[in-house]
């Protein structure tokens, strides 16, 4: 007896119900509508219970009601920059779910370059909204801030507005308390060609409290009518404007920050270093009235782990600043820094190589620069022929060097070339115990207030990493300057700041733009503790009186000074962009090779910069130059005012 057919799978809709809910919500001939589509949420459709009938239904419903002049646009995110991987638009899936994946490859469709939320779209706006997005996924001009602009809808079906990309764009311009810019560098290959870009997203803090929670924002919308409902099958379609949208979600985070989030309020700092559990005990100094000296002060620093943001960092500014008449100005993680964002802080409680049997050959504990800053945690076993790459050196064959990863994704481990040539075959075990955190970063000012409204703005970097001389020197050279500054109450306004490398200047001057407009002239002061004559460098040949009297009083302190023109390891071109435009720049140093940005001087930054890898009678000149140098300013103040 023949076996009977198998019982079809009941029908819950067909394509004339999809089409005429997706009317009665609001959609219309010529639309732009973005749109989450949850294939199987509304059970099958009498089409076909297969995953591309159900793909055919939802999508030629859309066509069929937004016409010929109308644009379909859903999301076709990849996260691929979030996980380290190469987007290309035409290979690269998306993670939207079945809908959005057979969408991105429609025929005649555009995707955009976006490498983490890309979108696909079909429809003559299409390449209007998707084309040439500025490498920020929720900021001005982004995708949906050019939908909010063209007057687009969302138009979701099965999933209701538990998904709704779109308030993400809304919490970055409201610049809301539980999310922060992020930096994802990556590769984004179109038709063969590598392209290098760095993108900004707005990440959570990875705290609970943090997670969204859309429950106030439909009750809030259902009571004034605001989001548009009709039942299909087992769920629904759902259909809102994006003005209307925004301005539910505007007016809420106004009346409470944490109106879409999970909450309630708390110290995302605090919370998120929470999760990380015991913290390997902070090497700590009391900051009590410091030593003037410059010695004893470089050597109770020169210990710290001073990365960018850390406590450690947070120790040297302050002891650094001790007596001093002090400011401090604070900003979190994300916080805008000329062409670049404050990053998170890492924090490394641990890190080791072990042999296969489990004997550790080298430790954190014993080998400070053994962790790559801003390494990803890792614990993996790798034969010697992988692990190679993983272990940087420095030429010179016993220095161990002060290694860094590009973004939070790699690891590496640093030691000496001596070290990585004498391992032998076999299996090694690298651990990297590591947190990115949330977290905020210091910068602190001193005002010598002259009889000048211009000021002198002398620099340094307080984030050191443990190096002695390359950036240590020069904040101790600075520092105990300004403590003769203050006494003496010269002319000339001077302004001393202490700040982390890179984003720490950017961010001060973005955040203080009368001081900025104060600004006549900026002189970074770094390694200032070799037995070398003082050099002045810049990266570009600048004019003016401003220049000429930096110039001339600098030379007349250091009749020894020279001058070199071009970039350096402290300071580019390219960093000029990011301070107040026109503003003459310069570093004051003391090497051997000051435009070699790899080797200024021999044993630059590796773990041959101890203390007593300083010369402290250097040191101390390096106070008196900066002194003589400022007290020169006053001799042309007054020559100027006579």
């Amino acid at each position: 007896m023949p076996a009977p057919n198998p019982k079809p799978p009941p029908s819950h809709y067909d394509s004339a119900q999809l089409e005429a809910a997706l009317r009665s919500v609001g959609v219309q001939e010529g639309d732009i509508v973005f749109t989450h589509v949850g294939l199987g949420l509304l059970g099958y459709p009498n089409e076909g219970a297969t995953e591309e009938a159900m793909y055919r239904v939802a999508r030629d419903a859309f066509m069929r009601v937004l016409g010929p002049r109308g644009t379909l646009l859903a999301p076709a995110y990849s996260y691929s920059f979030c996980r380290g991987e190469d987007f290309d638009p035409d290979a690269t899936p998306s993670t939207a779910g079945p809908f959005a994946e057979r969408f991105r490859k429609e025929s005649g469709g555009l995707r955009s370059l976006d490498p983490i939320f890309s979108v696909g779209g079909l429809g003559p706006a299409a390449a209007e909204l998707l084309r040439d997005l500025p490498r920020e996924c929720f900021g001005p001009d982004s995708f949906f801030d050019r939908l909010l602009r063209a007057g687009g809808k969302l138009c979701n079906i099965g999933v209701g507005f538990r998904f709704a990309t779109y308030v993400h764009f809304v919490e970055h311009r409201e610049a809301v308390p539980y999310r922060f810019r992020k930096r994802f560098p990556g590769w984004v290959c179109v038709r063969g060609r590598r392209d290098y870009q760095e993108w900004l997203s707005f990440v959570r803090v990875q705290v609970d409290n943090t997670l969204p929670d859309l429950r106030r924002l439909q009750t809030a919308a259902a009571a004034c009518g605001g989001f548009a409902r009709a039942r299909v099958g087992r769920g629904e379609v759902t259909c809102v404007r994006c003005v209307d949208m925004d301005r539910f979600c505007a007016e809420g985070i106004r009346r409470d920050p944490w109106f879409l989030a999970r909450g309630p309020a708390l110290d995302l700092a605090a919370g998120d270093c929470a999760r990380c559990g015991p913290q390997a005990p902070a090497t700590a100094i009391p900051v009590t009235t410091s030593d003037s000296r410059p010695e004893p002060l470089l050597r109770s620093l020169a210990p710290l782990p001073a990365y960018p943001l850390s406590s450690a960092c947070e120790t040297a500014v302050a002891r650094l600043a001790a007596d001093l008449p002090v400011r401090t100005l604070s900003c979190f993680t994300g916080a805008r820094a000329g062409r670049t964002v404050v990053p998170e802080r890492w924090l490394c409680r641990d890190a080791s190589l072990e042999e296969a049997g489990g004997r550790t050959i080298l430790s954190l504990r014993d080998h400070p620069l053994l962790a790559s800053y801003y390494s990803a945690p890792c614990d993996t076993e790798l034969e010697l022929a992988e692990i190679r790459p993983r272990l940087r050196t420095h030429a010179l064959s016993e220095a161990v060097p002060l290694g860094a990863e590009p973004d939070h994704l790699h690891w590496s481990l640093c030691v000496s070339a001596e070290f990585r040539e004498a391992l032998k075959p076999g299996r090694y075990r690298a651990r990297i115990d590591a947190f990115h955190l949330y977290g905020s970063m210091t910068v602190a000012e001193v005002l010598a207030e002259g009889v000048t409204e211009e000021i002198v703005v002398i620099a340094a970097h307080a984030d050191h990493r443990g190096m002695a001389n390359d950036s240590l020197s020069g904040a101790v050279a600075a520092s105990c300057a300004m403590r003769r500054r203050i006494k003496e109450r010269g002319r000339q306004s001077v302004l001393l700041l202490l700040a982390p490398k890179t984003f720490g200047l950017p961010w001060y001057f973005r955040s203080r733009p009368e001081v900025a407009t104060r600004a006549r002239a900026l002189i970074l002061v770094e390694s200032m503790g070799l037995a070398e004559e003082p050099v002045l460098q810049f990266p570009r040949q600048s004019e003016g009186p401003c220049h000429r009297a930096v110039v001339t009083a600098l030379k007349e302190a250091a009749p020894a000074l020279t001058e070199a023109r071009g970039d350096s390891a402290w300071l580019s071109a390219a960093d000029l962009a990011d301070l107040p435009h026109g503003l003459p720049v310069y570093c004051l140093n003391r090497s051997a090779h000051p435009l070699d940005k790899e080797a200024p001087y021999p044993g630059f930054r590796t773990s041959l910069e101890t203390p007593d890898f300083v010369s402290f009678r250097h040191l101390e000149d390096s106070v008196d130059l900066l002194s003589r140098f400022l007290s020169r300013l006053d001799s042309s103040v007054e020559r100027r005012r006579s």
